[in-house]
């Protein structure tokens, strides 16, 4: 390797560099300009990319996922809830119907029963009349 490349950081390391995906700029660069220039014009023209803070690559998809799943779960929960919420009110008008329904006809058999008596006490008083 040579002493003077050995100096420039992005030589070092060449596959794993964040400066290799522009390799023949990288050449042209270190054939023409000193080191010192060479330097500022590499890190003024090509930056280091940011830094991916936390977790990256596949176990960061993998939690993403693991989060979207959830969100899922959560919103059929809340959905689930709010379908059983509404059959629930369905049922209870559909008992109060039947409830109220029920009164209705009892209360109509026991006017017809009444009905049925009145003619009945009629007669009997018509024939206690009579007699």
């Amino acid at each position: 390797m040579d002493p003077k490349a050995s100096r420039d950081l992005t030589s070092l390391r060449q596959g794993i560099s964040h400066y290799s995906r522009l390799p023949e700029q990288r050449r042209v660069m270190q054939l023409v300009y000193p080191i010192k220039i060479r330097s500022f014009v590499q890190f003024s023209l090509f930056p280091m990319p940011k830094r991916k803070r936390g977790i990256t690559g596949d176990v960061a998809s993998r939690r993403e996922a693991i989060r979207k799943r959830e969100r899922r779960v959560v919103e059929t929960e809340e959905e689930r809830s709010r379908r059983l919420q509404l059959w629930h009110n369905v049922a209870r008008t559909e008992k109060r119907k039947k409830q109220k329904n029920k009164e209705i006809a009892d209360c109509q058999t026991w006017h017809n029963v009444v009905r049925r008596e009145e003619p009945r006490k009629q007669k009997n008083r018509e024939k206690d009349d009579w007699q």
